[in-house]
């Protein structure tokens, strides 16, 4: 016969184990202490940047006021960008354009922002496919025919044996870049680095085929 005290201990450890169970469920899932919760939002911040001293705001967004309302009010009338009811517009822009001009990553973002990880991580993500969008119009040759050659390319050594390829080539590769960039949209959420280098990418191949050597300043 078992012992009628190990069966009442048993007993007991049953009902501490089921206590401990219950109270971090409790924690956990009911009684959350809030994380986010400064008075301070992203969104007044912004209101902060862009209502006070022109330097500040040029510092935190890396553009002055009326480009970032102006680049606001392109991307909303012409490339799809939307608030939400977790987030407008403005706070959408001002928080990608923060995040990409200070190199600012997931959690730093949280915390100015006043917003979970996942929230800046989706809307960041939803910002890549708005300047994406902007980007098809933006980054392109001037001149789609390559019918010339600037004179400072043309007498230059440095840079004229880069030229002597056929402009069937330089077309391929220009179109096949753009494809590159819609599939990686597409299926991959670039990082910050991965994104920083196809802008590069991008934004050299248009100016070499375009411009003079003294305007290709990174």
């Amino acid at each position: 016969m078992n012992n009628p005290d190990d069966e009442e201990e048993d007993i007991n450890l049953s009902i501490c184990a089921c206590a401990r169970a219950i109270e971090l469920y409790y924690l956990k899932y009911i009684h959350k202490n809030p994380c986010m919760d400064s008075s301070q939002t992203g969104n007044i911040w912004l209101m902060e940047l862009l209502q006070g001293n022109d330097r500040r705001c040029y510092t935190m967004l890396r553009m002055d006021k009326d480009v970032f309302y102006k680049l606001s009010i392109e991307l909303q009338s012409n490339y799809g960008l939307k608030g939400s009811r977790n987030m407008n517009s403005i706070e959408i822009l001002g928080m990608f354009v923060h995040m990409l001009g200070h190199g600012v990553g997931n959690r730093l973002a949280q915390e100015r922002f006043q917003h979970s990880g996942e929230t800046v991580s989706r809307y960041f993500s939803y910002m890549l496919d708005v300047v994406c969008r902007m980007a098809m119009d933006v980054i392109k040759p001037m001149d789609r025919e390559f019918s010339d050659i600037p004179q400072a390319i043309l007498r230059d050594s440095r840079y004229m044996p880069h030229f002597k390829v056929k402009i069937a080539s330089i077309t391929s590769l220009y179109f096949l870049l753009l494809i590159i960039v819609i599939h990686i949209e597409n299926f991959v959420q670039l990082s910050f680095l991965g994104l920083y280098w196809c802008y590069k990418w991008s934004a050299c191949l248009s100016l070499i085929t375009t411009s003079r050597p003294s305007t290709l300043y990174w």
